[in-house]
């Protein structure tokens, strides 16, 4: 009978073979129908390729690896013939041979190389769960072997060997992960799980300062006589001198020594029996140092250990320094207090002396004051004053005291009187209480006091006589004029007449004093004053900020004036409209004020105040600044800019007034943006004249860059126009800048599989502004292309917006009752006018396993080593593994039965 052979595989298939289960193994691919091996003869395999045959399998790709080394070989080495090589793949496509590889269906695979190249061995899982940790996998039996010191499914756990007869330690046993070790107590040696004693004293490891005395696992110290052991190891000195109660027996000084001590006594003691002290009588063996010489010779007396010498016998006398002399006190230093001026010493004694202008009291110590005014009134002339130890002469008022201190003499007044010009003076004295007397020549008159007396201040008491010459009469002004004050009276001077200010001088300046015709002084015709027009107050510029009102004052001195008038450039102005002029007269003062109303640029200018009369006239001028607040030209109120993310944003602004503003940029919730080095402000425009119905007025325009635009510069920017003083006036206008960015999908719709019949749901979200178009696509049945997905039966389209969009927008595609036909690759597609993003999901549906062909019952008979064939097909995504068993027991090929791969 003929023998239908079924193909073992489909041509691109791959599968893992040699582990415990179907996801772990040797690499091999199916090619004509044979199942062969896929080499890495140039080491193109790694996570790429690995996660592709693994996608293919139907696997998770996320622990896809390959196995390499010592547990690579664990899998043994297939017999199959090489039938791909040079595989290299990107990591995305869905099947081995979509990767980029040499032709297929047979290959050399370094055979001929030695060592020959090895079989890929990959792994889309773990092999043993939980994964092993200190051991390794054993592919063979899923298990793990634990490495020494180990154990447990997983090898996590350690082996407690000290729990067990301490590990046979004699000492100490130590526990560590992954084994254990012996070790001894201090003083004893470790030999294996054996301790031996360690002699410290025998081999000089012991610190004992002199003697050691070993014992079992230590030792111990000890000292020397006279000696005590601190610290365990050093000897001091034992101090007999406190140790021995009281004072090491001593009965004054105890002196240790190194290891012993002995006895001392002080001095005016000797020893006896070596360690009684006896008094020593210094003053009977005239072993002393009292000075027994001189006038007051010094005493010895013996004390206990001692003697001292003293001179108590003696008044006035003590002891010196050295304690051996007597010598005399000084009573007037050790107590200066003593006397009450001055203490003379004396031996044994002291006394008391006053100074000059005093004399020693009835105490003896104190001293009293001399009356030297008693006696002779001191020797002065006329007044003498007693003072503490000395007096003073003095003299009555108008008298000096002598440089001889007791005599006086008369003072002159001061000044020395003479007499007066053109006078005669007579004087009895001029010392205090004299009088001079004083007369004039004929002709000359006497202003002043005609007698002076010299009084006791040594002043005259009168102002002083003077004889004036013959005059004029004071000179009278004229009219709106005055007499310069340098103005002589006398015969042949001349005085100056002059006018008050804004009058002119008519005739002569100057007169004289002369006689007239009868012999009298008198003084020659003068001039007059006239006055001219004269602006007293001058109007004062002004700077005005249209429309405030402007106005100007002016104030005019002058006689018979005609008319005040205003000109503006010239121009004669009257009162009407907007100008108005008042004027007030007082006298020969008037005033003049003009007002202009709603000011607009084109009343700046010169104003000028102008007064005539017949004698002259007078003008003043003041300049009107009309000032024209900014504002902003109308085309770019409340403008709005829109810009793609990473484009430049252009902000355009333009304004006018008088003077020309300054327009500055700022932006909202930002002091200092403008140091971000993506922003350039445009230099402004050079301020140009601009007429409109109320005049020429100042036109500028500036630019504000912004490039490389961020989602994050969105916002309101604001151009401000300023000027006058400290820029007061000011006006703004704002911009919106809204920056347009490009979608960008933040959680892509992942790979699915699932089984047939089963809802599933895939899921994408998107951000971007203006908030994306979020749409579907999917494999087109017919063509393959990817087309958009509309709510047709089975696929339903869910949109679900995040609230505030900070996270985004999502959007839900849902696939009910998923049969094979919706296998395939999904788009998720997010659009606005910045620009598109996407991302791809697969979808696998998983169908169960179907026997659609299966062996038939037949009886057959058979002559024995005949062969015999059951044939069995089945349906399943992924393709099902087929197996046979013979009354229960699962077959394997073998000499006898041999099964055969599809």
């Amino acid at each position: 009978m003929s023998l239908c052979v079924v193909p073992e595989c489909d041509d691109g298939a791959v599968r893992l073979v040699g582990g415990v289960t179907n996801s772990t193994g040797r690499l091999e691919v199916c090619a004509n129908g044979l199942w062969g091996r896929v080499c890495n003869r140039f080491q193109y395999w790694g996570p790429d390729n690995a996660r592709v045959v693994c996608r293919q399998l139907g696997f998770p790709t996320e622990d896809a690896r390959v196995v390499e080394g010592e547990l690579a070989r664990m899998f043994g080495v297939s017999e199959r013939a090489p039938l791909l090589g040079e595989v290299h793949c990107i990591g995305m496509e869905t099947e081995l041979l979509e990767c980029s590889h040499t032709s297929i269906g047979r290959h050399s695979c370094g055979i001929t190389v030695v060592p020959p190249v090895p079989d890929i061995v990959i792994t889309c899982s773990e092999i043993c769960q939980p994964p092993c940790v200190n051991g390794m996998c054993n592919i063979n039996t899923g298990n793990c072997d634990c490495s020494p010191g180990y154990t447990g499914i997983s090898c996590d756990e350690d082996v407690r060997e000290c729990e067990a007869d301490n590990g046979g330690c004699d000492h100490i046993c130590t526990d560590f992960p992954g084994g254990y070790n012996c070790s001894c107590r201090t003083g004893y040696n470790t030999y294996g799980t054996s301790c031996r004693d360690i002699d410290e004293c025998g081999d000089g490891s012991h610190n004992c300062s002199q003697i050691c005395v070993n014992t079992p696992g230590s030792y111990y110290c000890n000292c020397q006589r006279g000696f005590q052991l601190v610290n365990g190891t050093e000897c001091e000195d034992v101090d007999e001198c406190e140790a021995l109660s009281p004072n090491g027996f001593c009965s004054q000084v105890c002196v240790n020594t190194e290891g012993s001590f002995h006895c001392n006594c002080t001095d005016g003691y000797q020893l006896f029996r070596s360690f009684l002290c006896t008094d020593i009588d210094e003053c009977s063996e005239g072993i002393d140092t009292c000075n027994r010489s001189g006038p007051t010779p010094a005493r010895c007396i013996n004390t206990e250990g001692s003697y001292r010498c003293t001179c108590e016998e003696y008044v006035g006398y003590r002891l010196s320094t050295s304690g051996t002399t007597c010598e005399d006190v000084d009573e007037c230093a050790e107590d200066p207090s003593l006397c009450t001026e001055t203490c003379m010493n004396t031996p044994g004694s002291y006394s008391c002396t006053c100074h000059e202008g005093y004399e020693l009291d009835v105490d003896q110590i104190s001293c009293r004051d001399i009356d030297e005014c008693k006696n002779t009134n001191g020797g002065c002339q006329i007044s003498c004053t007693n003072t503490p130890g000395s007096f003073r002469c003095s003299c009555d008022h108008g008298y000096r005291l002598l440089d001889d201190g007791l005599q006086c003499e008369a003072l002159s007044c001061d000044p020395v009187l003479e007499a007066p010009l053109n006078g005669v003076m007579e004087c009895d004295r001029q010392t205090v209480g004299g009088t001079c007397r004083f007369t004039c020549n004929e002709g000359y008159t006497l202003r002043g006091s005609d007698s002076r007396t010299c009084l006791p201040s040594l002043q005259w008491r009168e102002p002083p006589a003077i004889c004036d010459p013959p005059m004029c009469p004071h000179l009278t002004p004229p009219d709106n004029g005055f007499v310069l004050f340098l103005c002589t009276r006398e015969e042949g001077h001349l005085c100056r007449v002059v006018c008050a200010h804004g009058y002119s001088l008519v005739g002569p300046s100057n007169q004289t004093c002369r006689k007239d015709n009868m012999g009298s002084l008198t003084w020659s015709d003068g001039p007059q004053c006239v006055v001219a027009p004269a602006i007293e107050v001058t109007p004062a510029d002004r700077e005005v900020i249209s429309p405030i009102t402007a106005m100007f004052y002016c104030e005019v001195f002058g006689v018979f004036l005609s008319n005040i008038t205003w000109q503006m450039n010239g121009n004669v102005l009257e009162s009407g409209g907007d100008i108005d002029i008042e004027i007030d007269t007082r006298g020969n003062l008037r005033n003049s004020t003009l007002t202009i109303q709603n000011t607009v640029p084109s009343d700046a200018g010169n104003y000028t105040c102008l007064a005539e009369n017949d004698a002259g006239r007078a003008s003043a001028s003041a300049q009107l600044t009309v000032n024209f607040p900014p504002a902003i030209m109308d085309p770019l109120l409340d403008s709005n800019v829109t810009v793609n993310e990473g484009m430049t944003a252009v902000f355009s602004c333009a304004a006018t007034g008088i003077p020309a503003p300054t327009l500055t940029w700022r932006r909202s919730g930002f002091s200092n943006f403008s140091v971000d080095p993506r922003v350039s402000l445009g230099v402004p425009t050079s301020p140009e004249p601009l007429s409109t119905p109320d005049g020429t007025v100042y036109f500028v325009s500036r630019q504000l860059n912004l490039s490389d635009t961020r989602d994050s510069d969105s916002g309101t920017y604001y151009c401000e126009a300023s000027s006058g003083e400290e820029q007061s006036l000011n006006v703004e206008v704002s911009f919106q800048l809204i920056i347009r960015v490009a979608p960008v999908i933040t959680a892509a719709p992942v790979d699915m599989a699932d089984l047939q019949g089963s809802t599933v749901v895939l899921s994408c979200n998107a951000t971007g502004r203006p908030r994306p178009d979020i749409t579907w696509w999917g494999e087109d049945d017919s063509s393959g292309n990817l087309t958009q997905i509309t709510d047709v039966t089975g696929k339903t389209l869910i949109d679900s917006e995040v609230i505030g969009g900070e996270r985004g927008w999502t959007s839900n595609l849902a696939v009910t009752d998923i049969r094979p036909s919706d296998a395939g690759v999904y788009m998720c597609r997010a659009d606005n006018d910045a620009g598109q993003a996407e991302a791809l999901a697969t979808l696998t549906v998983l169908v169960v396993p179907e026997i659609v062909f299966p062996p038939e019952d037949y009886e057959y008979t058979t002559i024995q080593f005949m062969e015999t064939v059951f044939e069995c097909n089945a349906t399943g995504i992924p393709a099902p593994t087929i197996q046979f068993f013979l009354d229960g027991s699962l077959l394997e090929s073998n000499e006898t039965f041999s099964i055969l791969d599809p």
